[in-house]
């Protein structure tokens, strides 16, 4: 596949505006609004949806990203790789290699967009460090400022610190959904059949990882019982309705099931 044919499928009006909103949401994961909007699995369905309205792809890595880095918020100094920027770049992988790739199967190359996001993730993660240092070498700019009664200038430091961590995201986002869209493309298609099969294996794997997490998180001395209870209702309900995503939407809800259960009755426990 030739980079300059791949780019000319690949609207820049849309890899433009899905980079926007992919750094806007990161703000809200760090810096202003902290509502939630940037969590994997609705980042993911949003990204999926603005860049190739796949929402179903969106949701499926999102709801992956969540739960295995649903307990390693950014609470801190500790700062983990980005789940919203996985979910985000392997929504916007699977959905193009789902376009471009002709696939017995998509759970291969749903695996395969994690893992390459993973990576992205990861960068994301140690760019924050490093605008961290940065912001605080630009509160001690102002610092004297500040000691001096120029209160404006507080103002001044918080919004170049947004306006930094957007104008950084926009350019890296815009760079990933478009050359690193290509990457991804170019080396799936010269994988062997092997790997293929192992990526297929590995898909599947990953909400049980996911939901080994949760439970390591919320272990209560009622906990296990109610987790296998909530865990077999929405498995028998969701499969039913959706017989190839239910494990996923069980996972999701019992996560989040699980976490109302523990902020109102662990405590008690304890």
């Amino acid at each position: 596949m030739e980079l300059q044919y791949f780019l000319t499928d690949i609207n820049i009006y849309t890899v433009l505006l899905a980079a926007f909103v992919g750094a806007l949401l990161e703000i809200d994961n760090y810096f202003v609004g902290m509502s939630l909007i940037s969590q994997p699995i609705f980042a993911g369905a949003l990204i999926g949806y603005l860049f190739n309205g796949d929402i179903y792809t969106g949701v499926l890595v999102g709801a992956i990203a969540q739960l295995l880095w649903i307990n390693a918020p950014p609470v801190g100094a500790y700062v983990p790789p980005s789940a919203s920027a996985i979910a985000m770049s392997a929504a916007v992988f699977a959905s193009s290699m789902g376009q471009h790739i002709q696939a017995d199967s998509k759970e291969p190359v749903l695996m395969f967009a994690l893992f390459c996001a993973a990576g992205v993730g990861y960068f994301v993660g140690l760019m924050d460090v490093w605008n961290r240092k940065f912001n605080t070498k630009v509160m001690h700019l102002f610092e004297d400022k500040i000691k001096a009664g120029r209160e404006s200038f507080i103002s001044a430091i918080q919004i170049t610190a947004i306006l930094g961590k957007l104008i950084r995201d926009f350019i890296g986002y815009a760079v990933v959904f478009s050359i690193g869209v290509y990457l991804a493309n170019a080396i799936y298609v010269t994988l062997p059949e092997q790997i293929i099969d192992a990526l297929s294996i590995a898909f599947w794997a990953m909400p049980a990882v996911g939901i080994a997490v949760v439970f390591d998180m919320f272990r209560t001395k009622t906990g296990e019982g109610l987790f296998a209870a909530v865990f077999a209702v929405t498995y028998v309900i969701f499969s039913f309705k959706k017989p190839d995503v239910f494990l996923f939407l069980a996972a999701v809800l019992t996560a989040s099931l699980f976490v109302v259960y523990n902020s109102v009755w662990g405590k008690k426990e304890q």
